[in-house]
């Protein structure tokens, strides 16, 4: 099926004019999950705390803000993909900024965030890349104004849920 895509659909300031206001307020969200968890952990749970071994310490926080992030944007991007799928048959023009844009504030304050927080402190170098590259694919999609790069933004939002490793770390 052929989806025609209109090209005179607005790009992402045009729907989200307080884009930056809302990316900042969610990087300062996820850098207070950051900031906060370890006081939390320590006040609430202490003992527990206290007897993980410092490296799990260090990362734990990454891994909590990393699972509630994931917990909010995979299951975003799958019901986007079914989304699109249902529409799949509708031959009608569809203007992919007013649904696929909503998530990027969410996914860039949380990637500023953890890399701000804890990849570059820790100079983990595929989590640095990581992130590059997801931002310039966020940007490029999101500024483009092409319907066809925005249109896929889920798709690669839904990698996250690869990350089965998180999980595994936090359940340990």
């Amino acid at each position: 099926m052929n989806r025609t895509i209109n090209p005179a659909q607005p790009m992402l300031l045009d729907v989200y004019p307080n884009f930056w206001l809302y990316t900042y307020l969610n990087t300062a969200f996820f850098c207070s999950l950051f900031l906060l968890f370890p006081y939390v952990m320590n006040t609430f749970f202490k003992d527990w705390y206290n007897n993980l071994e410092k490296d799990k310490r260090k990362d734990l926080p990454a891994y909590v803000v990393c699972l509630f992030h994931h917990v909010v944007i995979v299951p975003w991007s799958f019901s986007r993909i079914f989304a699109d799928v249902i529409r799949s048959g509708n031959s009608e023009v569809y203007d992919y900024t007013t649904t696929e844009l909503d998530v990027v504030p969410v996914l860039v304050g949380y990637l500023f965030a953890d890399a701000v927080c804890s990849a570059i402190p820790q100079l983990q170098w595929e989590y640095i890349i990581h992130h590059a590259i997801t931002l310039y694919l966020t940007f490029a999609g999101s500024f483009s104004g092409a319907q066809q790069l925005i249109r896929f933004i889920p798709h690669l939002l839904a990698s996250d849920f690869t990350q089965v490793r998180t999980l595994m770390w936090v359940v340990q």
